[in-house]
């Protein structure tokens, strides 16, 4: 089973997350809820949970030619894993929890397009 999820904006990179966490951390926090409202609302409410492990990969599209650090879009990780858990998200949820006995593979990937978004993909059964 794969679901795709696709929004149409890139995940805020570590140094801007960073930089929002040190006005305050409310900014952070409201930055992170944000994101995951946007992903939780590309949730298909028909799609099932996942009962077993799954792999994770995102892709942040980006749609000029500057070169960036993949290490800086970790926080695109931390929070799509968020979203898709069901303590953040007990009505739609697709993973029971974001640790290592749920997810056996975190994969981030930037390339180029003509549009930005992230695309995450979930793999399992």
């Amino acid at each position: 089973m794969k679901y795709i999820i696709e929004v149409d904006e890139i995940a805020p990179s570590l140094n801007i997350v960073i930089n929002k966490a040190k006005i305050h951390w409310a900014v952070y926090a409201s930055m992170k809820k944000a994101w995951k409202k946007l992903i939780n609302d590309k949730i298909n409410p028909n799609w099932k949970p996942f009962l077993a492990p799954v792999t994770v990969t995102i892709t942040l599209y980006f749609n000029d030619k500057r070169k960036r650090d993949i290490d800086n879009y970790c926080t695109a990780a931390k929070f799509a894993l968020d979203a898709l858990t069901k303590k953040d998200n007990p009505d739609k949820f697709l993973i029971p929890d974001d640790n290592e006995n749920w997810i056996t593979d975190v994969r981030i990937r930037l390339r180029k397009a003509d549009k930005k978004y992230t695309k995450i993909e979930i793999e399992g059964e």
